[in-house]
């Protein structure tokens, strides 16, 4: 059996990395999984709660965090968007609300809420009327109304388990037309009324219709326990007992329940082992609650519990110990596990859900970014992408790299053509660069369009770039090695570059400046003295300048040059008198 499962988990990762290799979404046991960011805008995302519409459209209520208030958005099959507005509702802005957000449809097709106050302590109610949202107090007796939980029953009236802190109790609301009351008082009914009891409620209707809601006693982290009560027609009890089932009382249990009921009308529930750090999972036979252990080592806190079409399981869950999503799906004979998004600190406040075609979705908190997101196989339940990215410089000297940066969003996968007939860079969900960064280098002189490509299963985006790449400017010329005093030098420039002025620093105090490069690009100087001097050229352009600088060895004229210089100029002056003495000659005779 062992063999056999180590067997299959191999084979399992094994087709994660196939499916990563040749597929735009995060991949596992043969399901693709979408991940979308549903909300962004500050910290929102905590106490998610997912239901479908009955054309399969799914919608999130959630707890704004940074605004202290509670939102809701659902797909309207193009965008994700509110009731009332094209971007997400505040469903009630009163400061403090929205916390233990819980949501259903109701009969017309209309979303309801409950949820807890923190600045009054009292337990609320929305809905959407058709035109606007309706909020009002279903429970304001002491501080109660944390971990609600909603459903409608077979008439469509909501009923509503939550906790009452000020008595530690369990208790149960239901609206009966005109009132809030209880199954047996016309009042909220207090179901447990023994101490510590009533945190991490879940509530469901049955196969008769009558609510049943799981929950958890807590005393301390180790004296805690699972606990399930149902309404029979006449009393709140167990399925096992006349009094609440204590479902499992190992130590440190029951927190995080989600309560579900299967094709059979056996209620199961998922839950968190503190002690252990495990995942449980807890099933009515018809005749006993059975447990098991679904998943270990740092896993199960905010469960979320949801049958297939088929009447399989699934749980949603959060990894703490790695700080991802996980998915737990009963295959028939095994627990099935799968990573769904590990990019950060993700997969707390789950809410799961199966569409009408059995796709399994899950919204949850993003702890990095404080965003809400959204994990579905369902491939329609996406938005197509916008590309964008960033890139600078967008002028370099050729060799020099550009830093490009994506800020495309919705986005599954992403091809780079960086316009120089190099290989495109693709990347996928799995392999992009968690800052979207990479550089690419140019050798070649010219303007070059960067386009980037980003797609998903809605569409296609394409943003592009202007890149000019541009001759170095570099500094550069010859000059002999050796001179002498008094003799002309050449000075020869093979700079490179787009240059606007050339700057001589001959090295004897003197300068020099041009703008208007000459014929061969000589430039001439004497050096009046003998020396070692260390001539230096700078080149300016648009793009900034250069300099080199070179040494030069200028000697004192040798003796012949002197006798040479003498020479000339003493027969110089003898040509010029023969020519002097004829003219007067000249004009004497006449």
């Amino acid at each position: 059996m062992k063999k056999g499962l180590a067997t299959l988990t191999i084979g399992i990762l094994l087709l994660i990395a196939i499916t990563s290799l040749f597929g735009n979404q995060i991949s596992a046991s043969g399901i693709t999984w979408y991940v979308k960011t549903v909300d962004s805008t500050g910290n929102v995302g905590y106490y998610t709660s997912l239901a479908f519409d009955s054309e399969g459209n799914p919608a999130i209520s959630y707890f704004d965090y940074a605004q202290a208030n509670l939102k809701y958005v659902h797909w309207d099959g193009t965008r994700w968007r509110g009731m009332a507005n094209v971007t997400p509702d505040i469903v009630d802005n009163t400061i403090g609300v929205g916390t233990y957000s819980s949501l259903a449809f109701d009969s017309s097709d209309y979303p309801a809420i409950s949820y807890y106050d923190t600045a009054s302590y009292n337990l609320k109610y929305a809905h959407w009327n058709g035109t606007s949202w309706i909020t009002e107090t279903v429970d304001s007796g002491g501080d109660v109304g944390a971990y609600s939980s909603l459903a409608f029953d077979w008439t469509g009236k909501p009923g509503i388990s939550y906790y009452d802190a000020t008595n530690v109790h369990l208790k149960y609301a239901r609206w009966d037309g005109t009132t809030w009351v209880g199954m047996a008082n016309l009042t909220p009914d207090t179901v447990d009324g023994t101490n510590s009891v009533g945190t991490y409620s879940s509530l469901a209707f049955d196969s008769t219709g009558e609510p049943s809601i799981s929950y958890c006693y807590y005393n301390n982290v180790t004296d805690a326990s699972l606990k399930y009560v149902r309404w029979d027609g006449t009393t709140w009890r167990g399925m096992a007992n006349l009094t609440p089932d204590t479902v499992d009382n190992t130590a440190g249990v029951g927190r995080y329940t989600s309560l579900a009921f299967d094709a059979l009308g056996y209620a199961g529930i998922s839950y968190y082992d503190f002690e252990n750090g495990r995942l449980k999972y807890a099933h009515w036979s018809g005749s006993s609650w059975d447990t098991e252990v679904v998943d270990t080592d740092g896993v199960g806190e905010f469960t979320s519990l949801a049958f297939d079409p088929a009447g399989y399981a699934g749980i949603s869950y959060h990894d703490f110990e790695n700080q991802d999503l996980k998915y737990a799906h009963w295959s028939g004979s095994i627990w099935i596990k799968e990573i769904i998004d590990s990019s950060g600190n993700v997969g707390s406040h789950t809410s799961l859900a199966f569409d009408n075609n059995g796709n399994a979705s899950i919204s949850y908190y993003d702890a990095t970014n404080g965003y809400l997101k959204y994990a579905t196989t369902d491939p329609t339940i996406t938005t197509p992408p916008t590309a964008s990215f960033s890139a600078s410089p967008i002028e370099i000297a050729s060799g020099e790299a550009v830093t490009f940066t994506d800020l495309s969003e919705e986005a599954t996968s992403w091809q780079w053509d960086f316009g120089d007939g190099t290989t495109p860079l693709t990347w996928h969900t799995f392999d992009r660069p968690t800052d979207g960064k990479l550089s690419h280098t140019y050798t070649t002189v010219g303007a070059y369009t960067v386009s980037l490509t980003v797609s998903n299963p809605a569409g296609s985006d394409t943003q592009t770039e202007s890149i000019t790449v541009y001759t170095p400017l570099k500094a550069v010329f010859s000059v002999p090695l050796e001179a002498v005093k008094g003799q002309v030098v050449t000075f020869t420039d093979s700079s490179s570059g787009e240059i606007t002025s050339w700057t001589w620093d001959w090295g004897d105090g003197t300068t020099a400046e041009w703008t208007t490069r000459p014929p061969g690009g000589k430039f001439t100087h004497t050096y009046a003295r003998e020396g070692i001097y260390t001539p230096s050229l700078t080149v300016t352009g648009p793009r900034g300048s250069d300099t080199t600088t070179k040494l030069i060895d200028v000697a004192p004229a040798p003796a012949w040059f002197h006798l040479w210089m003498i020479g000339a100029i003493v027969g110089g002056l003898i040509v010029i008198g023969g020519i002097v003495f004829f003219l007067i000659r000249r004009r004497l005779a006449a």
